[in-house]
């Protein structure tokens, strides 16, 4: 992090258009984009267009057409931008690619990085990852000298990294301090703030509290149409953070009827409260996906961050890559263990990159930084390696363990889901399915079938889900062969039934 890549970018892309050729540069997360159009706006002036989710219609259309038509050689924009007409393609790039938010799971479901390689060998223009933190499907292609690799291993301005330090909470309950900031955070942002430096406080959910649960019977409130715990937003509503359903907080349990009613999780919300408590009269902003959706929120709030208008960043993992703040001496991680524990075999890999990519952002120019996480679990390994900047000694580490256990990148998971507003139609739907694949796909293009069952998030949108897994070689000839399968698929009572096949998702 803070290496220069961007100085390398410019170059490559300043190379690239004195050819007379267009590029296509992606970036992860919305959050990005601001940053990176007012650098290249600054290198190319009139010659950047923009293509993201927060456009309008009219706007992305014009962007699409000045792409098009050549009169604008560079589009900048997240995943989708891929598919955009760039005249006389000459150059990808793809930064932050180590990030999740490059592979859509949605129809149509397709992972950016892999359809860039793909264009980049038809067009035969090359394509350029970048990351301080490489997926390990990028370091194994790099291991496997298919890719190859320029390494940055120093900060631009020869400044150190910023120190990592853990923060164990059993100890802070211990000495009774039930605030959600330690006394080393807390102590550690009045002098870095007492000074005029900034902070960044990074939470892993939006929202006030993750769920709300009752006391006396143990209920926790969930969604009416998704088997997924209600979050607790200031407005004294709860959410459905996967669909449209809201409802007012109730003043009691709906099964014992108990007032006991408490909120339990972290939210930027909450952090945002106690910050507010805590810290008056200091200038914070607070970013996540419910306030960013306000036309020009984002953009306003990272403008006041580089004027030093704020001195503290509250967020979620929007403002974790990419961005520059050269005041930005301290960074608290309040909830790590969240990411750790999620139930996916990529938990790890994700939670490494986030918090050294979230430690980026700290010292990046002349005064040095500092990196607070606090957990309930400092002994796990994830941590020492992070503490010490461990990149490749955890690539390596988590490489061994996915290929004993044939996970992604040495095999794929196939993830085939059916899904019904019946729960008994989803899965008769499925077990059809799952029987033709014994009956038609060939023992030697795959390893391993498992048996239908239920989602590990059940019910979403008022649809019952279950799936089966699929663990197979990488091979064309088998997906040619599963999609041949769902195409000539044909259950009795069809209607309003689903049926999807993706790759290394599992949630």
């Amino acid at each position: 992090t803070g290496s220069g890549k961007t100085e390398v970018y410019l170059n490559l892309v300043h190379k690239t258009i004195q050819e007379g050729r267009g590029v296509l540069f992606l970036v992860p997360e919305i959050s990005l984009t601001p940053q990176m159009i007012r650098i290249f706006n600054q290198r190319f002036p009139g010659g950047v267009a923009v293509h993201h989710s927060h456009l309008t219609d009219r706007e992305k259309y014009q962007n699409w057409l000045s792409v098009m038509s050549g009169e604008k050689k560079i589009l900048i924009g997240a995943r989708s931008a891929l598919f955009a007409p760039v005249k006389d393609l000459g150059l990808i790039i793809i930064d932050e690619e180590g990030d999740s938010s490059y592979k859509q799971d949605t129809n149509p479901a397709y992972d950016a990085r892999r359809v860039a390689l793909e264009m980049g060998r038809i067009f035969e223009v090359p394509v350029i990852m970048g990351s301080a933190t490489p997926s390990i499907f990028a370091w194994s292609k790099i291991q496997a000298r298919e890719f190859k690799v320029f390494e940055m291993p120093h900060r631009h301005n020869q400044q150190a990294l910023p120190e990592v330090g853990l923060i164990d909470l059993k100890e802070e309950y211990k000495n009774r301090n039930f605030s959600i900031f330690s006394s080393k955070l807390r102590d550690s942002l009045q002098r870095e703030l007492a000074k005029g430096h900034q902070a960044i406080l990074f939470v892993n959910r939006r929202g006030h509290s993750s769920f709300v649960m009752c006391r006396s019977c143990g209920t926790v409130l969930e969604c009416k149409n998704c088997q997924i715990s209600l979050t607790y937003h200031d407005s004294h509503r709860l959410h459905c953070h996967y669909c449209a359903f809201s409802c007012d907080m109730p003043s009691s349990c709906f099964k014992c009827h108990s007032t006991a009613i408490k909120y339990f999780g972290l939210g930027t919300q909450k952090v945002e409260a106690f910050f507010q408590k805590e810290f008056p009269g200091i200038p914070y902003a607070r970013i996540d996906t419910d306030l960013t959706r306000r036309k020009g929120y984002l953009e306003s709030v990272l403008e006041k961050m580089h004027r030093r208008e704020i001195q503290v960043l509250i967020g979620t993992q929007m403002i974790s890559k990419g961005l520059d703040f050269e005041d930005v001496t301290l960074i608290g991680v309040l909830n790590p263990d969240s990411l750790v524990r999620m139930g996916d075999y990529s938990a790890p890999e994700r939670a490494f990159q986030l918090f050294v990519q979230i430690a980026g952002r700290s010292g990046r120019r002349k005064k040095p930084g500092e990196v607070l996480l606090q957990t309930y679990s400092p002994d796990r390994d994830i941590y020492r390696r992070v503490m010490g900047y461990d990149l490749k000694g955890f690539l390596q580490e988590e490489l061994h363990v996915r290929k004993s256990l044939n996970f992604p990148p040495f095999a794929s998971l196939i993830h085939i889901q059916s899904s019904a507003m019946d729960s008994r139609r989803a899965l008769d739907a499925l077990t059809q399915f799952y029987e033709k694949l014994k009956l038609e796909l060939p023992a030697n293009l795959y390893l391993e079938l498992y048996k239908p069952q239920k989602s590990p998030i059940e019910r979403m949108e008022g649809r019952y889900r279950y799936r089966c897994i699929l663990k197979a070689p990488e091979s064309p000839e088998l997906w040619e062969k599963l999609f041949k399968i769902r195409e000539n698929f044909r259950p009795p009572n069809r209607t309003r039934l689903k049926v999807i096949v993706d790759a290394d998702n599992l949630l």
